[in-house]
């Protein structure tokens, strides 16, 4: 005998609203990359594309409240999952090309055209000085390349 295609019985789940609402979504986790993908907030852009203070060195205070933008942005992702750093172009002037974000050492450096960037920051270079992104967030295994919206383009490396 076929069986039907649709449950044709008068009986209901009258319990489907009191299913749905126990499902809450703040306690349900992401996975890193998932998140990571998603774009940036205006506050976290402005944020990264206003480095450029017109000081070659930061107050600690500005450090602080930079730190706790990158803190914020991030609130639920692992720590072991955060970018190492943020490499965009630099608006100093001439001869300075680009400046980091290194979140590791927790400073801000502004480099010379052709100064090499330490501990995997120069693979960001080129994209950073392209106009079209505001910045790039390096990670170990990717770079993620922010435009002005705060999209998010990732380029894996090919290691």
């Amino acid at each position: 005998m076929p069986r039907p295609f649709f449950n044709r019985s008068n009986q209901t789940d009258t319990n489907w609203k009191e299913k749905k609402s126990d499902v809450n979504l703040q306690h349900i986790s992401f996975h890193p990359q998932a998140r990571l993908r998603q774009n940036r907030s205006s506050a976290y852009v402005e944020l990264c594309t206003g480095l450029d203070t017109g000081e070659k060195v930061l107050s600690e205070a500005k450090m602080s409240e930079i730190l706790a933008g990158v803190d914020q942005e991030f609130a639920d992702v692992e720590k072991q999952s955060l970018p190492i750093g943020i490499v965009s172009a630099c608006y100093l002037g001439h001869p300075f090309e680009v400046h980091t974000l290194d979140l590791r050492e927790e400073i801000i450096m502004h480099y010379k055209v052709s100064e090499p960037l330490p501990g995997g920051l120069e693979r960001a270079r080129t994209l950073a000085l392209h106009p079209s992104y505001a910045f790039v967030e390096v990670y170990p295994d990717c770079l993620r390349v922010v435009d002005k919206e705060g999209e998010v383009s990732v380029i894996q490396d090919q290691s």
